[in-house]
């Protein structure tokens, strides 16, 4: 084994080097822009998120009235939730909002 590294094996692995760190500045390019496709992606479904949350946050207080009877007929967040879609933390968070106190809430059999 020679201790010595010829010129030319330097110019070699300079040359392998140099290859691989264009292939990977190649690879970081693609890959920004592949991250910034992601990120718009994620925006537009954030919005589109948010417009879906607002409509069925109007639509739950249009139906207010008839969920509380329900809810207050049935005497469980969780029979309303399931009767009305809407998620039982959801509903333990809006049922008081609704009734401006928490009694009902309270009167609930799954309290």
């Amino acid at each position: 084994m020679n201790p010595y590294i010829s010129v030319f094996e330097i110019f070699e692995d300079n040359k392998v080097l140099k290859e691989r760190m264009i292939h990977l500045e190649n690879e970081i390019v693609k890959l920004q822009e592949t991250n910034a496709k992601q990120l718009k992606e994620i925006n537009q479904l954030k919005e589109s998120n948010s417009t879906l949350k607002e409509t069925i946050d109007a639509r739950n207080d249009e139906n207010a009235v008839e969920i509380l009877d329900y809810f207050h007929t049935v005497h469980s967040i969780r029979r309303t939730a399931l009767a009305y879609g809407i998620e039982m933390e959801e509903l333990y968070e809006l049922i008081p909002q609704w009734e401006d106190c928490r009694d009902g809430l309270k009167s609930a059999d799954d309290y």
